[in-house]
């Protein structure tokens, strides 16, 4: 697969070839999941003079990176358990060297969890805090979908969910966001106002 990144004479065309970033120590028979699901969803990122690029293997959530888009190296684990997360259940920004992620936690109280880091040119991420839970679903028939993230220009994460309150009701989109910039996240740091709900019926 090859993705082409910018636009006019800086563009560069950036070949992510799942042969290339997997390591002698995949498990056998494990498969890699695609690592953009729907187009909105961010994988590939260019900081710190290096790409990164994001991605599943068999429900754990891998990063590798590059120095020219073509030779990537040995994956890195994320850390989190495999709870039979998809694709997309994650999504990522990159705001210069900071990263923020936000994903759903499979347990049986689907919950939201959101992370900072610094992106560093060894290719490693430096975690400002642990993974932080700020959101969980109303009861066990809830399911949670979709997870976005964005951040603003005061470096303030948004996220967006879709939301099924139950088995039969129709999706609602949620938005949450936080003034706190540090990393932190909880259900208390979650701005007044939010979540907030799309849905007006």
């Amino acid at each position: 697969m090859s993705l082409r990144v910018g636009i006019g004479p800086k563009s560069k065309n950036v070949k992510i070839s799942y042969a290339s970033i997997r390591s002698a120590d995949t498990p056998e028979g494990a498969t890699i999941s695609m690592s953009m699901y729907w187009l909105w969803q961010k994988r590939l990122f260019y900081a710190e003079g290096l790409w990164w690029c994001f991605y599943q293997i068999g429900g754990l959530q891998y990063y590798s990176t590059s120095s020219d888009g073509l030779t990537w190296a040995a994956r890195t684990n994320l850390a989190v358990a495999n709870n039979g997360l998809q694709p997309y259940d994650w999504d990522f920004v990159v705001d210069g060297s900071t990263i923020h992620y936000a994903r759903k936690a499979a347990a049986a109280s689907q919950t939201l969890q959101y992370r900072k880091g610094t992106l560093v040119s060894d290719g490693t991420i430096t975690w400002v805090a642990a993974e932080q839970t700020l959101y969980t679903v109303g009861a066990a028939a809830d399911t949670m979908l979709y997870p976005s993230i964005t951040v603003d220009t005061l470096g303030q994460p948004w996220i967006g969910i879709n939301e099924n309150v139950d088995a039969t009701t129709v999706a609602s989109a949620l938005v949450f966001m936080t003034t706190r910039t540090d990393g932190v996240w909880s259900a208390v740091d979650t701005a007044a106002g939010f979540p907030y709900s799309l849905r007006t019926d």
